[in-house]
């Protein structure tokens, strides 16, 4: 059987080196995960990578608000702890 803290603890790592590498690709100028075809069959047979692209089109746009306003949209990944605290701005 596996120690939970062992489990913990790797979960945490894990959740860490995702949201640097996410950092990191907001910070690109040609992000991995805005380097997919585009052409119409390609959204239709992958409606999920296109979800993904548009989460990070649109996840970038706000971190770089953050960027220009520093007292601003202070999460990576998801903003909705953003909107909790009133530190949300489009």
């Amino acid at each position: 059987l596996l120690d939970i803290r062992l489990v913990v603890a790797r979960a945490l790592v894990y959740a860490l080196l995702a949201y640097s590498w996410l950092h990191d690709e907001f910070h690109l100028k040609k992000p991995l995960l805005t380097n997919m075809p585009m052409s119409p069959k390609w959204v239709i047979l992958n409606k999920l990578n296109w979800k993904l692209f548009m989460w990070f089109y649109n996840a970038r746009r706000l971190h770089d608000t953050h960027h220009n306003n520093m007292k601003k949209n202070y999460g990576i990944g998801s903003y909705w702890l953003d909107k909790l605290l009133g530190t949300h701005q489009k």
